[in-house]
């Protein structure tokens, strides 16, 4: 199997403790933000999995070493699989919520929330502990993904 596969792999594995655990108990923002960020490595990983096995197939020339470059890449090499278009789109929400400001709303409580300003449209968002689970299960569910496209059964 291919390494960057294993290292996303890996990130999961402590995006997942992060989330079913240590968010469970500590239940705070810089939580979110550690699993958002876990995420995006993982998410990374999958990119180069990804352009690693094109430039392989040699349909690239060089892998770029900035994840945006990366993403605008992976995009432009794979338009025709809405999966992967879908999941980078969510690659780059996930990069503008850990840039954005923040604030930090029922610390400590089950109902703990990030609460993201987007500057340039005026819109906020809430992310929380189930907003979480359902980042993580998509994160999981691209992984496999890319595993299946990579290293399709026989």
């Amino acid at each position: 199997m291919n390494e960057f596969l294993d290292n996303a792999r890996e990130e999961l594995k402590r995006a997942d403790h992060l989330v079913y655990v240590s968010l469970k108990y500590t239940r705070t923002v810089d939580m979110i933000r550690h699993i958002v960020k876990r995420l995006m490595n993982s998410y990374e990983f999958l990119m180069e999995a990804l352009l690693d096995s094109l430039k392989q197939q040699k349909k690239i020339l060089e892998i770029p070493a900035n994840p945006i470059q990366k993403h605008d890449l992976v995009r432009d090499q794979f338009r025709e699989d809405q999966e992967i278009a879908n999941n980078m789109n969510f690659y780059m929400m996930m990069h503008r919520i850990m840039k954005a400001e923040y604030s930090k709303t029922r610390e400590f409580r089950r109902h703990v929330a990030m609460v993201i300003i987007f500057d340039d449209k005026n819109i906020s968002m809430n992310i929380n502990i189930d907003t979480m689970y359902d980042f993580y299960r998509k994160a999981k569910n691209f992984t496999d993904y890319v595993e299946r496209l990579l290293y399709p059964k026989e």
